[in-house]
């Protein structure tokens, strides 16, 4: 058995396929900062992983804002955010505009995702 699949059998949470689109803010190894935009591959109940352009801006171990931005939500942008700690990087065979390799990026998620809104909610109340 591979260690990847060894590996996918010792998870304590079942992954789901999605593809949203997911924004990041960190600081790449050379502690720059850096605001990169992903393709969500999957989700779990403690992480998920994405396709990057930028591979090289990214480390294991590493921390990161995310934010999930949630499809048909056009009338009030809303997303999910969370701080987000780097666990892997597979290199895809997928190649970015300048001919470099992309990668999927592993992250676990710490602690729970918020729901944040760009616009108002019309309807909404809150204190209601």
């Amino acid at each position: 058995m591979s260690d990847r699949k060894a590996h996918e059998l010792q998870r304590d949470f079942e992954r789901y396929a999605l593809d949203f689109l997911v924004e990041v803010d960190g600081l790449s190894r050379s502690d720059e900062p850096f605001s990169d935009r992903g393709e969500m591959r999957n989700i779990s109940g403690s992480g998920m992983c994405y396709l990057t352009d930028h591979p090289d801006w990214y480390a294991v171990g590493q921390k990161l804002n995310i934010q999930v931005c949630l499809p048909g939500t056009d009338n009030f942008d809303a997303s999910m955010s969370s701080e987000a700690r780097v666990i892997w990087i597979h290199f895809s065979d997928q190649q970015n505009t300048n001919g470099d390799a992309k990668a999927m990026i592993g992250i676990s998620v710490s602690g729970r995702m918020i729901f944040e809104t760009k616009k108002p909610i019309s309807g909404f109340n809150p204190s209601t």
